[in-house]
């Protein structure tokens, strides 16, 4: 996850990685943001369960990298869309603040299938594939469970 934003600072990019299903920075949990009184009702944070940051919408949504979890912040809200009939895909993640300036869902760069392909924001259409996730639910007692499921 560590990078380089476009602006050159170091970061924590969030970009798309081959799947490892033992790699904890590759799971999000949803969580209800804390003292976000801007925040519609059914937005919440994406908390890296990795890290413990969460999924952050940064230059007008030009990247997303990971900070910790602020309460009021916007750009740190995400809103679950409903399945997409129309690709017959999975769901939109909106972020509030973006979403305001007409750029609010979440996708792969460019549409690439590559791993290292960067997160960030664009205007939401029905058809773009990449802008389409997949949750993977799974109920997960305690992080020790997740860590020896992840050796198996």
């Amino acid at each position: 996850m560590p990078g380089t934003a476009p602006n050159g600072a170091a970061t924590n990019l969030v970009k798309q990685e081959a799947w490892n299903p033992g790699s904890k920075t590759q799971y999000w949990i949803q969580t209800l943001p804390t003292n976000t009184p801007l925040a519609p009702p059914g937005y919440v944070w994406f908390k890296n369960f990795g890290t413990g940051s969460c999924m952050t919408a940064e230059s007008n949504g030009g990247y997303i990298d990971t900070y910790p979890c602020t309460s009021g912040a916007l750009n740190q809200v995400w809103s679950v869309g409903a399945p997409n009939a129309a690709t017959q895909s999975g769901s939109t993640l909106t972020n509030e603040q973006t979403n305001l300036l007409l750029a609010g869902c979440l996708k792969v760069q460019g549409g690439s299938p590559w791993p290292d392909a960067p997160a960030v924001t664009a205007a939401c259409a029905a058809t773009e594939f990449s802008q389409n996730f997949f949750p993977f639910n799974r109920t997960v007692s305690q992080p020790a469970e997740l860590d020896e499921r992840g050796k198996a």
